[in-house]
């Protein structure tokens, strides 16, 4: 093993000096750092690192504590026998085809991270293995930089020396996040479906493993057809590949998707929701993201949006997953008076905006 390990960095060091000769020496030295900084942090890891929530303080313009963001991971915790298979083979068969047979990373990626350098918006979007993801969501916070990519894929690396590949999918399927603050794939089936995640039909399954891609796009109550758009898309994918037989997709396919009511928290108001909103996009800010808007073609705001999806998510994620402290520019006195104004005067808008905020508030940037 440790041979194989001296080839990948030696192909890594290769790739650096393919990506140019200037950034070469303070280059090699950094991914050498960043070699023993991901061992250690998995030689320390054990099971519970992975069932640990932290709580997210986020304080107002004027130092004022607005709320604390936990989530209630410990909680909801469910081992891989626990998990149907064919809920597994979704998330194996939408973001990660290779993972029974990868050493937790995709070569093609470390070259394209090397090379990219510093253009954030290409790390983003490339392909991560399931493995990689899990690295960044336990242990990295979502900055976007070549050395943040080659971190996660020897973090990654790591992981599969030392968990089975059916541990590395129970902490996966523990920790990502569903939307409408359910993190982990129990506290998603309880929260959509009022059951456990052993007792989901396959319908069900394929229905919550359609929310983590992008859980603004497909949070089922806000944009349940597209929801349903990619449950078909995933039994689709299950059904050519062999997971699933044509029995099991026509039926699950047929299944009406009927969702509990939501108990959403009773301090979930439209304040809550925005002071969310507002500290998911200050980690974006923190993150790299450049918000904009003015844009000179569709094509360029639609690249736009999809970035801005992406980091959503991610920020999103990190804000439950925890441990941050957050300053936002919220001021809540100006909030309160514009709450009793909404309430008082504008009762009869009732529209919602999708993050769950009265639309006339407008955005927050």
């Amino acid at each position: 093993m440790a041979k194989k390990v001296k080839w990948a960095i030696l192909f890594i060091v290769l790739a650096l000096l393919a990506a140019g000769g200037i950034y070469l020496a303070p280059k090699a030295a950094a991914v050498w750092r960043m070699r023993r900084i991901a061992k250690a942090f998995v030689d320390s890891s054990t099971q519970s690192t992975f069932k640990e929530t932290k709580t997210t303080l986020v304080y107002d313009k004027n130092g004022e504590e607005l709320c604390q963001i936990k989530s209630s991971k410990e909680l909801y915790y469910v081992t891989f026998d626990q998990i149907p298979k064919t809920l597994a083979n979704a998330f194996v068969v939408m973001e990660d085809r290779d993972f029974y047979n990868h050493s937790g990373i995709d070569y093609k990626a470390i070259v394209r991270a090397a090379l990219a350098n510093q253009k954030s918006s290409e790390i983003v979007q490339g392909a991560s293995t399931i493995t990689q993801q899990l690295a960044r969501n336990i242990f990295l916070t979502q900055e976007v930089t070549w050395e943040r990519k080659i971190e996660e894929m020897f973090i990654a690396w790591d992981l599969e020396k030392k968990y089975s590949k059916e541990e590395i999918l129970e902490f996966y399927l523990n920790n990502i996040y569903f939307g409408n603050g359910y993190y982990g794939v129990e506290a998603a089936a309880r929260g959509y479906f009022s059951k456990s995640v052993s007792e989901l039909t396959l319908s069900e399954q394929a229905f919550i493993a359609a929310i983590p891609n992008n859980p603004s796009k497909y949070n089922p109550l806000t944009n349940f057809e597209n929801t349903l758009k990619r449950r078909d898309l995933i039994l689709e994918q299950m059904y050519d590949t062999d997971y699933i037989t044509s029995m099991d997709f026509y039926t699950a396919k047929s299944e009406e998707v009927v969702l509990n009511q939501p108990q959403q928290e009773k301090e979930d108001n439209s304040v809550v929701t925005y002071v969310r909103h507002c500290a998911t996009e200050s980690l974006m800010k923190s993150a790299g993201f450049s918000f904009r808007d003015n844009f000179d073609t569709q094509e360029e705001q639609d690249e736009y949006e999809s970035l801005y999806d992406t980091y959503y998510t991610r920020c999103q994620q990190m804000l439950l997953s925890g441990g941050y402290t957050i300053y936002t520019s919220f001021d809540m006195e100006l909030q309160e008076k514009l709450q009793r104004a909404v309430d008082e005067n504008l009762s009869q808008y009732t529209e919602l905006s999708d993050e769950g905020v009265y639309k006339m508030q407008g955005h927050h940037h």
